[in-house]
Parts: C-alpha cells; sequence; structure tokens
C-alpha cells in the first residue's frame, strides 16, 4: 500500500513523553503547527511503498525551503486518510523539481476543523516521524541539481551558494596553488 509523507518538526511528533494531561486519544496542540491548511487543504506527497521515489520527494521539499538543514517528516499509510473518510486529490506541487510536482504532490481537500484534529490523531499514532540529517540533504540536493532534476534558478539564494560551491578535489588545488606559486616567481623575476 503506498504512503503518504507530510513535512513536520520532529520534536512535536514523538510519542515517546507525551506530557501527563494528554489522554491517550489526542495529540499534543503543538502538532496542529504543521497541518497548515490554505482553503482548507493540506499538502501531502505520494511515496510509493517501495519508498523507490522517497529521496527525490525528500529532496524536491528541502529545495523549496529557504537554507540546507535537517529535514523532517512523517510517513503513514494511505488507510489513514481513507479509514476517517477523507478526500485527497492529486495536484501540482510548488517545489523547483517538476517531476516530483506533476507525479507526487496531494492535496487533502474539504477539511474542517474537525476533520483535520481527526487526521492529527491517525497520523500522529499511526505514522512514522523521520529525519535527514543536514549534510544528507546537501548530498540529494547537488546530485538533484547535477542530474537536473531540480530546477537551480527557482532554489533560494543561501541554498544556491551552498549546493553550487562544491568543495575543490586535490588536484584542482594543487593546479589552483601551482598557478599561483607560478605568478609569484614570475612577478620575483620581472622586478
Amino acid at each position: 500500500m503506498p504512503l503518504l509523507l507530510l513535512k513536520i518538526h520532529k520534536i512535536v511528533w514523538q510519542r515517546d513523553d507525551l506530557p501527563s494531561f494528554l489522554p491517550h486519544d489526542d495529540v499534543p496542540a503543538d502538532c496542529l503547527v504543521d497541518l497548515k491548511t490554505d482553503e482548507n487543504e493540506l499538502s501531502l506527497w505520494h511515496v510509493e511503498d517501495d519508498k523507490s521515489n522517497l529521496n527525490r520527494v525528500v529532496t524536491a521539499l528541502a529545495s523549496n525551503a529557504g537554507f540546507v538543514s535537517n529535514f523532517d517528516y512523517l510517513l503513514f499509510d494511505y488507510n489513514v486518510v481513507t479509514s476517517l473518510g477523507l478526500k485527497i486529490n492529486r495536484t501540482d506541487g510548488k517545489t523547483p523539481d517538476r517531476v516530483a510536482n506533476r507525479s507526487w504532490h496531494r492535496d487533502l481537500v474539504e477539511l474542517s476543523g474537525k476533520r483535520i484534529s481527526e487526521f492529527a490523531i491517525g497520523v500522529f499514532y499511526n505514522g512514522e516521524a523521520e529525519r535527514v540529517t543536514k549534510k544528507k540533504i546537501l548530498e540529494l540536493l547537488k546530485a538533484a541539481v547535477a542530474a537536473n532534476e531540480v530546477d537551480q534558478s527557482k532554489l533560494a539564494s543561501r541554498i544556491a551558494s551552498e549546493v553550487l560551491s562544491a568543495p575543490l578535489r586535490p588536484v584542482q588545488r594543487f593546479l589552483r596553488r601551482s598557478r599561483q606559486t607560478w605568478s609569484a616567481i614570475k612577478s620575483s623575476w620581472q622586478e
């Protein structure tokens, strides 16, 4: 069964240390911050059951941020949505990855306060919160730009500067130092 992905702040979705006042069938209110709706719709991403497109979806979402950082997400089964009777539509996403936008973006639609609360409870107890480190995100972004999966002109300036500034390889460093040394020697002879 395919999965759905929701971008979150992992710390508030942890089930390990729930507040004592919280009933077993409720969620911390801080989780609702990650369920920001627009026109009563919530943006989600389809992930194949074998997770073959997971890195591409994560990279697409990370490429849409203002800067490179850890990336937290919640992964849950489509059954959570269907068991709650929620409607889901295939829509275009708004990331710098056109293929991901067309292929895997979804919206939960016709949401109400009650429905979004039920959804929060469903995914809190049936989803898995995961984190991709900043270092891995940077690797994924560099690979995506190199493969032309991400439109680098649509990257935020801080991300673009990190992604496009590849560290020099040893041979490149040697050549640069050789040129600098040769320039210094040439200047000394001319004086």
